[in-house]
């Protein structure tokens, strides 16, 4: 028990003498070295030093720092570090490195203590010492690459319309501190209101209108402080236009540039204007001009680049458009309609048509073209005609040396079984051509086919290209109706005309008494001309009498039974 009691007294004796150890322990001491006036432009001689203290028992100020130790060095930057000195008037450079380095009174330390450099750890830090006795506390500090200089940058456009509001925005280095801002010049001016926007930035607006009338220019001005108090200023000269100034075709007004589209004809004056918008087509103009023996189909700009009438026009350029001509032609095929007879009966007056189709069987048509061919037959035989296709030179080129198809057009007339032939059709140039030149051009007609897709075609490959031929384009129509022909009755024979009976032969009077004379007034019925019928019926009258008898013996004779 005793032993227990001592060993518990023995650990509250140890506890006591750790308490004020840990309770009462100083903290270790530290001087923090704020330099002023690292900026950008700045010498060493602008440079300003504070010191703050801690723990240690002595304060510091610049009047610590030994006059005959210390200095600026910077960073020279070739292949090899190497430090530089520079003077006190040596400005300090963007983007170069400096090292700084100060001795200062030790105040009697005799350890170094923690120190920090605009918040940087020194690589250099410790006390110097004269005969074994420290003196001076010696510091060597890279701060590396000054500050900006502190500055206030506008930004706007440098020139503006006088119907144009002038909007700007204020940028300054984390040093300086925005106070106001002005515009004006010799003739008028004012303050304006600076407004952060979403991201924080500062903004302004100056109606440039205000110096329309006066002066052709305007100074925007705006004012700031520096974190050591020193005036901080910026300003920007802005010129005012009396015309539109256009940045991608809009005025910062809101004015879209237009621009000017002139078409002629002949001569330099242009017969009609339109004006085009800034980033939005134009619609060229249709036919505008006339010319005989010609169409307009397009229009050429002063580039050489051609544009179907109607197209649309998109680029934003003052331009001139003169008129695109095309020579009238006219091409003729002829052809042959055979009418046949498949009924026994022949029509009468009959027209047949043919059209131009496309490969799938549609019909191949341009507003600038027309094509006819019609033939009226009257009764079996053969019919010519000729299909003519008028239009420019150049659509019916592309409409026609590609290949094109004729087929007949059946109206479903009765009677008709119409020839469904399909021909091929291809243009080919034949003579040079020229304004006042013929035609110059072929039409040559091919049998078309079908090929895999089911569509018309034409075997190129057939063609001889040298010795260019021909075929005879042909259509067989059958009118195939027939009218019932009545059939002629038998004329009836005449019956024979009878025979006169002859008139019976007087019976010879008898000799003795009167013989009584037959009974005139009795009808006779029969014909007394046939012995047989008279016979038959003879026969029956018999057989009922007969009949008769047995009948009614046959009932006596059951009655005495």
């Amino acid at each position: 028990m005793k032993k227990r009691i001592l060993s518990i007294v023995l650990t509250l004796c140890m506890v006591l003498m750790l308490c004020p150890v840990t309770a009462f322990a100083e903290e270790p001491g530290g001087l923090a070295i704020t330099v002023d006036g690292f900026e950008v432009g700045k010498t060493p001689a602008d440079i300003t030093y504070s010191f703050a203290s801690t723990n240690l028992g002595v304060t510091f100020s610049e009047e610590d720092i030994l006059a005959n130790w210390g200095g600026w060095k910077y960073y020279y930057g070739g292949e090899d570090d190497e430090w530089l000195l520079m003077s006190k008037t040596e400005v300090f450079e963007a983007g170069t490195r400096y090292w700084c380095t100060i001795n200062l009174d030790n105040k009697g330390l005799t350890v170094a203590p923690a120190i920090t450099m605009n918040g940087k750890t020194p690589e250099v830090c410790y006390l110097a010492t004269r005969d074994g006795v420290p003196y001076a506390l010696a510091i060597g500090c890279d701060l590396g690459t000054p500050a900006p200089a502190p500055t206030i940058t506008i930004d706007g456009p440098d020139v503006i319309c006088k119907d144009q509001d002038y909007e700007f925005t204020v940028t300054a280095t984390d040093s300086v501190t925005i106070v106001s801002a002005g515009y004006g010049n010799d003739y008028i001016g004012n303050n304006v209101e600076l407004t952060p926007n979403e991201d924080g930035t500062l903004s302004g607006v100056v109606r440039a209108s205000w110096f329309a009338q006066f002066g052709d220019s305007f100074k925007v001005t705006v004012y700031g402080t520096a974190a050591d108090g020193t005036p901080v200023t910026g300003t920007k000269t802005v010129q005012v236009s009396p015309e539109h100034i256009f940045v991608d075709g809009v005025c910062g007004c809101g004015v879209k540039q237009q621009y000017t589209v002139e078409y002629i004809g002949s001569g330099s004056d242009p017969i009609c204007t339109d004006t085009k918008t800034h980033g939005e087509p134009l619609t060229l103009r249709g036919e505008t001009f006339k010319r005989d023996g010609f169409i307009q189909t397009g229009w050429v700009d002063e580039h050489g680049a051609v544009y179907d009438l109607g197209d649309l026009y998109t680029v934003d350029e003052d331009m001139t458009f003169y008129p695109y001509f095309e020579k009238i032609i006219t091409l003729t095929v002829p052809f042959t309609t055979t009418v046949t007879l498949g009924g026994n009966t022949a029509p009468g007056e009959t027209t047949f048509e043919l059209a131009l189709i496309d490969s799938w069987g549609d019909a191949l048509t341009d507003d600038n073209v027309t094509a006819a061919a019609a033939v009226t037959t009257d009764g079996a035989g053969d019919y010519t005609g000729a299909l003519t296709i008028t239009g420019p030179e150049w659509t019916l080129w592309y409409m026609l040396s590609e290949g094109a198809f004729v087929q007949q057009v059946d109206a479903g007339a009765d009677g008709w079984t119409v020839d469904d032939t399909v021909w091929g059709l291809f243009m080919s140039q034949v003579a040079e051509l020229s304004d006042d030149a013929a035609t110059g051009y072929d039409v040559y007609v091919v049998p078309a086919s079908l090929d895999d897709a089911g569509g018309y075609m034409i075997d190129w490959e057939s063609i001889d290209w040298e010795n260019l031929e021909t075929a005879d384009m042909c259509f067989t129509n059958t009118y195939t109706k027939s009218i019932a022909q009545p059939t002629e009755s038998p004329k009836p024979t005449e019956s024979p005309k009878p025979t006169e009976s002859p008139k019976p032969t007087e019976s010879p009077k008898p000799t003795g008494g009167d013989t009584p004379k037959p009974d005139t007034d009795a009808v006779q019925t029969g014909d007394n001309r046939n012995p047989a019928l008279w016979f038959a019926l003879l026969a029956v009258s018999a057989a009922g009498v007969i009949g008769t008898g047995v009948y009614s013996k046959r009932r006596r004779s059951s009655r005495a039974k």
